[in-house]
């Protein structure tokens, strides 16, 4: 009870300080040593309250036998736990000095300062002088009030460090009431005073903002908070960092940077300069066109500059090199690959196209084609890159097809979505069933369809017929030697010339029979031996029969061909290849279009069958012989006399019986013919998803009277045909949008439609261009059931534009120009095949592009020699300041 009392008598001794203190302080009043004194009183009766010879000592109170045992030697006391209000207030004075803002805060503030805090029985952590005190006793306390008002000033501040007690209830409820504030990103911060945006000012979520420009360009070191994100959201920070230099730096260069190309500077000159060269630099990249789409040098572009120069045109002083000749000319390149990249990626679908050979540089290169829908309509074959290889094996050139397709064409990661069909040749690198390239790009693209060029399988069938009939190997033979015999001998050429001359015919050298594409070489070979066979005849008997009309070597070829070409045989045998390779090389032909389609090859192969079916016939083949005629014992053809030849022992030596056994031979051919043709083309043909895409052939569609019968069987068969494709590239249509079900709907209605419009035509079009014509009509009401054609429009059939482009390359990069880079032979060859001339061609778009790249001087005056005393012609100050921007 005695202890309760005196924690209560010190507590409203504490408070009466205080509060005399505070008001004191409120109206600007200060009693002299009130502070000290007060102290020291509380100071003292603590330490009496506690001392041991006090009432509250050791013997002064009452024991509990529960928890004090008599025989301990002292009793420690222990203090009371502060109170709520004590530790609340303690909290509080610790939150109005450090953190709050205001006029509240100051007010707090101010009060800490001038009121001292409290003494409590709690015994709070003393300081040193608190330790001191202890320990002095009671000198120490008589010492305090002798204190002077100086010393009182000193006890005020360490007095204002302990926990106070002094208006703890209206501390509490300002705490209550104020709490910390947060602040954050006003959308007014956007805009200074001035109505200028701070568009360099960023924020995010989190409560962070940055500036976008020092973000980027600050590279001073210095300290910047707006770099990594500035925490403290206050407009006064933003302020504050507009105003520093290296931020003006910074947004001045980013602002740069954002301006167009055309509005910068620079560009701006350069416009104003192209109003008085353009007309100079269109003649100097048309001439570079011109010069690359025929395959000429560039040495001969300063001859050509000259030369229009002399005709009066206007062509200016600078860039009249043949190196600047190659940047025109690369720079044209460029523009045209960026159009094609544009439309490719406009399209759908896309297919690739590849095929190997040396150049003149002994350089193994990779040509690349895509095939894909101009506008998404029409299906176009395009050149693409000619890609360098270090091995011709699949690896590279796999990653060669895979670079024009990234790099060249710009796809970037998207070409495994685009990409659907490829087609090689039969080279077992490209079709190589283990490691080919085609099982190699199928490991990237799982819907890939890898296909064999259909020229390249018809040339193998050829080849293969070739070793199975010994005569027909004969005859490939003799064209061979008849072709060296002329091609390597001029003499032997001029007379044939002179021969063809007296009989009033107009002589064919005869071609070699061998080459790239086999077919058509055999054809005119044959050709050219039939039609001037008697021209031939009459030269190689001058030979023979005047031996002072060559040397004794063309004498004895001489013999041999001529023995041969007047044979019945040799004659029976061309009339009847002229038949079979008229028919072969008319499909051949068909499959090196650009036009073709799959419904081409279909059509062709069977109707190339039937044709070679009919032609079994010993009827048949006896017609085409007829036009070997014997009389009197003797055979003639075209006015010249045929022998039989040597006659053999049980062999009749008449003209039936040759005919006889070239039929047969002839019949060989033929079945040798139809069971390769049916070997190297059914696997293609009978390949599912191509089979399926028979179901737009609309030539096989049935009748109206007919689907009348049979109706659902036909449409649930097509039907078949629809999710067999979408199976198959489920993927790249997905990717398109593709639905399934609406496709199915829309292809009824499509058909209907499609039949309308056939039935109103007095032809039947061409499978690619009724589509195309379908396409550009209803291409939104049928979507999805379009994206499938468009598939089977991408479809590749054969690589003779690859060919077609080495062709190219030997004609440009010669035993002359062998030191061509591979990157400058590409841009040649773009330009000569693409289907610009030099009369639609438009240099404006590629001068542009030249100009952006910086690489121009067009009001640069040339150096050179210059006459003795000739003085350099000043530029003028404005294009000098251009020329240094």
């Amino acid at each position: 009870m005695l202890n309760s009392c005196i924690f209560v008598l010190t507590s409203l001794i504490s408070a009466t300080t205080s509060v005399t203190m505070s008001r004191s302080a409120k109206f600007g009043l200060r009693i002299p040593g009130c502070q000290s004194v007060n102290m020291s009183k509380q100071t003292s009766l603590l330490r009496f309250l506690s001392s041991p010879n006090s009432g509250h000592g050791r013997g002064g109170g009452r024991r509990s036998n529960d928890t004090q045992d008599q025989d301990d030697p002292e009793i420690q006391e222990t203090p009371p736990e502060p109170s709520e209000r004590e530790e609340s207030g303690t909290r509080r004075t610790q939150f109005s000095s450090g953190e709050a803002e205001g006029e509240g805060g100051a007010h707090v503030r101010e009060e800490n300062n001038n009121i001292p805090g409290p003494s409590t029985a709690s015994a709070p952590p003393q300081s040193e002088s608190d330790t001191e005190e202890t320990d002095s006793g009671s000198s120490a306390t008589e010492e305090e009030e002798e204190e002077d008002e100086s010393d009182s000033d000193s006890a005020t501040e360490e007095a204002a460090k302990r926990p106070k007690l002094c208006d703890q209830v209206s501390l509490d409820e300002k705490a209550k009431k104020k709490k910390k504030k947060q602040y954050k990103f006003q959308d007014s911060w956007m805009t200074d005073d001035k109505g200028k945006k701070r568009w360099w000012l960023k924020h995010s979520r989190r409560r962070i903002m940055w500036c976008e420009a020092c973000k980027k360009y600050d590279k001073s070191g210095k300290r910047n908070k707006f770099i990594k994100g500035c925490t403290s959201m206050r407009i006064k920070n933003v302020r504050k960092h507009e105003k520093r230099p290296e931020h003006k730096t910074a947004v001045k260069k980013l602002e740069a940077e954002n301006v167009p190309v055309q509005q910068r500077p620079m560009q701006k000159a350069v416009l104003r300069m192209e109003e008085k060269k353009i007309d100079q630099m269109q003649c100097l990249f048309r001439t570079s066109f011109y010069l690359a789409k025929q395959g000429r040098p560039f040495t001969d572009f300063p001859g050509i500059m000259r030369l229009q120069k002399k005709n009066g045109i206007d062509v200016g002083q600078t860039y009249l090199n043949d190196k600047e000749a190659r940047i025109f000319v690369d720079f044209i390149s460029e523009e045209m690959r960026k159009k094609l990249s544009n439309a490719v990626k406009d399209s759908d679908f896309i297919a690739i196209l590849a095929d190997g050979s040396t150049d003149r540089g002994s350089i193994e290169e990779e040509v690349i084609h895509v095939r894909y829908l101009k506008d998404n309509l029409e299906p176009t074959t395009v050149f693409v890159a000619l890609k360098p290889l270090d091995r011709g094996d699949a690896p590279h050139i796999t990653e060669a097809v895979v670079t024009a397709l990234k790099e060249d064409l710009e796809l970037g990661e998207s070409w495994r979505d685009k990409l659907t069909f490829a087609c090689f040749d039969g080279a077992p690198v490209n079709m190589g069933n283990l490691s080919g390239v085609g099982v190699r790009l199928l490991e990237e693209c799982p819907h890939l369809i890898v296909l064999q060029c259909c020229a390249h399988r018809l040339e193998l069938v050829f080849k293969d017929v070739l070793k199975e009939v010994a005569y027909f190997s004969t005859v490939h033979d003799m064209f061979t030697t008849i072709y060296k015999f002329y091609h390597y001998s001029p003499l032997n050429w001029q007379g044939l010339k002179n021969a063809a001359e007296a009989l009033h015919i107009q002589v064919l050298k005869p071609p070699k029979a061998t080459g790239t594409r086999w077919l058509p070489h055999q054809e005119r070979a044959l050709k050219a031996i039939t039609r001037d066979h008697p021209a031939l005849v009459q030269h190689l008997g001058q030979l023979v029969e005047h031996g002072q009309l060559g040397s004794g070597d063309s004498r004895d070829k001489a013999k041999g061909i001529l023995e041969v070409v007047k044979s019945v045989k040799f004659v029976l045998f061309a009339l009847f290849l002229a038949k079979y390779l008229d028919l072969v090389c008319s499909v051949s032909k068909v499959f090196q279009d650009n036009e073709s389609t799959l419904e081409s090859v279909f059509r062709r192969v069977d109707s190339v069958v039937k044709s070679l079916t009919k032609l079994c016939s010993p009827l048949k083949l006896t017609r085409l012989m007829s036009e070997v005629e014997e009389r009197d014992g003797t055979v003639l053809w075209k006015g010249s006399t045929l022998h039989m030849g040597r006659a053999q022992r049980g062999r009749p030596s008449d003209l039936a019986a040759h005919r006889g056994e070239v039929i047969r031979d002839c019949q060989q051919i033929l079945n040798s013919t139809l069971h390769h043709l049916g070997r190297r083309f059914d696997a293609l043909l009978s390949q599912s998803v191509l089979s399926a895409a028979r179901v737009f052939q609309f030539s096989s569609w049935q009748q109206e009277d007919e689907e009348e019968e049979e109706d659902d069987t036909e449409d649930d068969i097509e039907e078949d045909k629809l999710r067999k494709i979408y199976r198959h590239f489920q993927r790249p249509l997905e990717v398109n949008g593709f639905e399934l079900e609406s496709a199915l709907r829309e292809w009824h209605e499509l058909k209907r439609v499609c039949r309308t419009q056939l039935s109103g035509m007095r032809r039947p079009p061409s499978f690619k261009d009724f589509w195309v014509m379908m396409l550009r009509r209803e291409e939104q009401e049928y979507r999805n059931v379009f994206q499938l054609l468009r598939l089977v429009l991408t479809i590749p059939i054969h690589t003779a534009e690859c060919e077609r482009s080495f062709s190219l390359m030997n004609r440009v990069k010669t035993d002359w120009r062998s030191c061509l880079a591979p990157a400058c032979l590409t841009s040649l060859m773009a330009i000569s095949l693409s289907e610009q001339s030099v009369e639609t061609f438009d240099p404006v778009p590629a001068i542009r592009l030249w100009w952006t790249a910086g690489r121009r001087r067009p009001s640069t005056a040339p150096y050179g020699p210059r006459p003795r005393g000739e003085t350099e012609t000043p530029i003028s100050d404005s294009t000098s300041s251009e020329e240094e921007q």
